[in-house]
């Protein structure tokens, strides 16, 4: 959000950044991916930066990581959703 402000888009800066600030400020993190999905403009944002190769493999080795964690974990029987 923060980096869709600074490149001046007002509109989308302002969505994920409120769309990702109130529903952590709950308290709760349970369900938070379901919160964070419609943030579209953030996943447009990743899209623009991956143009560049090394970008694209930092940003895919995040995903793949984040994909193995919570595959651990689900495996081990905890709650991943």
């Amino acid at each position: 959000g923060i980096v869709l402000l600074a490149q001046e888009r007002w509109s989308d800066g302002l969505f994920v950044t409120l769309g990702a600030l109130i529903p952590l400020s709950s308290g709760l993190l349970m369900s938070q991916r379901r919160y964070m999905w419609v943030l579209f403009p953030a996943f447009i944002l990743l899209a623009r930066w991956g143009h560049h190769p090394w970008v694209d493999r930092a940003i895919t080795f995040g995903f793949v990581l984040g994909l193995a964690v919570f595959t651990a974990l689900f495996a081990s029987w905890y709650w991943v959703a």
